[in-house]
């Protein structure tokens, strides 16, 4: 009986840690920093001291709201998982989850007007580059 315990022990040991390690390896290409893709972008685009500030002081608005929704969905998702061990709570699982879709569909929107301010202050020169940008970044 204890060697059959041993070696169902043994193999689910030997599960989690493959899987541990696929995780492990399987995380995909680290983040670019803000200030590493803000300076590709600018580069990329050409862009004169004028843009590159006015462009600058645009990321990081749209690095704070991106923080913030990133904070209120995590709340959310906190909230909803929390059903999880408490079968009830102030708002109904599904209202949690409709509002998660909500942040989600705002920071694609607020991503989406930030690159349509970009490209509205580039120039005609720039614009063929910035088609290149917004191929890499996506």
């Amino acid at each position: 009986m204890n060697t059959r315990i041993f070696k169902i022990g043994f193999f689910v040991l030997l599960l989690v840690n493959g899987i541990m390690a696929g995780f492990l390896f399987n995380q995909g290409p680290p983040h670019v920093p803000l200030k590493d893709i803000k300076e590709k972008i600018s580069d990329e685009l050409q862009l004169n001291n004028s843009q590159k500030s006015k462009f600058y002081a645009m990321a990081k608005s749209h690095r704070n709201s991106m923080i913030e929704i990133g904070q209120s969905e995590k709340e959310l998702l906190r909230a909803y998982f929390d059903y999880l061990m408490n079968e009830t709570g102030p708002i109904s699982r599904g209202d949690l989850l409709t509002q998660v879709g909500v942040l989600g569909k705002k920071k694609f929107l607020l991503t989406y007007e930030h690159f349509e301010e970009l490209k509205s202050r580039c120039t005609d020169e720039q614009l063929p580059r910035f088609n290149n940008v917004m191929d890499v970044i996506l």
